[in-house]
């Protein structure tokens, strides 16, 4: 009987030990080797309210520093503040990520381990390394910001072509068709065409059949056919 009672204790410890390992085993973290991109974010505040709107996707390959590049395809508004960023990445799986400053930035530190309250200057492409959880496996990332350089308000001209035309014009006309630009000129006794397809280059070509003290001021495009009238009473295409 004392036998048989010590036998019932022994079982029964042996089972706790074993409920015990089985109750451990299901707490184990599982680690991960996949280090790659998921998304970054940029948090806003009272000064930039919209700079949660860039949105990063990966790019291309930039073969310089054998880095993936994450970038905002889309640019955010003209003179968007950049130089204080609180950024949040999120990758498959990360258990450290560690931000290089690029060569040439103002900066006495080259590098940072990002806690997720850093204030960052994204003003120059930085590089980020995330660590997978596994703690061994990394990937590197090359972090480009895009911002709107011109004012979309403002007109901005800039010389496109020099000595296009001739001494002397009395009328000239531009016009667009299938994305060529054709400048109609005419010194009352000649008249003159230059075409282009970007607006830098010109090529010359001879105009048949329009008279050449023509006003050139009411030449029209209607159905991808090109209508100047004479006089108020002739009408040529």
């Amino acid at each position: 009987m004392k036998f048989t009672f010590f036998r019932l204790i022994l079982f029964s410890f042996i089972l706790g030990i074993f409920s015990s390992c089985l109750g451990s085993s299901s707490d184990t973290t599982t680690v991960s080797s996949s280090p790659y991109f998921s998304s970054l974010v940029f948090k806003s505040n009272d000064s930039i309210p919209y700079l949660n709107t860039a949105t990063f996707t990966l790019s291309e390959y930039d073969a310089a520093s054998k880095d993936s590049i994450i970038v905002n395809l889309d640019s955010l508004p003209y003179k968007t503040r950049i130089d204080s960023v609180n950024p949040t990445f999120t990758f498959k799986s990360s258990a450290a990520i560690r931000l290089y400053y690029l060569p040439g930035n103002k900066y006495k530190r080259d590098s940072v381990w990002l806690t997720g309250k850093d204030t960052i200057d994204f003003k120059q492409p930085v590089r980020v390394r995330n660590f997978a959880t596994d703690g061994k496996t990394y990937k590197e990332y090359t972090v480009k910001t895009n911002v709107h350089q011109v004012n979309p308000e403002a007109y901005q001209w800039k010389k496109a072509s020099d000595n296009l035309g001739q001494a002397g014009l009395k009328n000239q006309k531009a016009i667009t068709r299938n994305d060529t630009i054709f400048y109609y000129q005419n010194d009352g006794t000649n008249g003159f065409l230059n075409i282009s397809t970007n607006g830098y280059n010109w090529t010359q070509k001879t105009v048949n059949g329009l008279p050449v003290n023509t006003q050139l001021n009411d030449m029209t495009l209607f159905k991808g056919q090109v209508f100047v009238s004479k006089d108020g009473f002739n009408l040529y295409s």
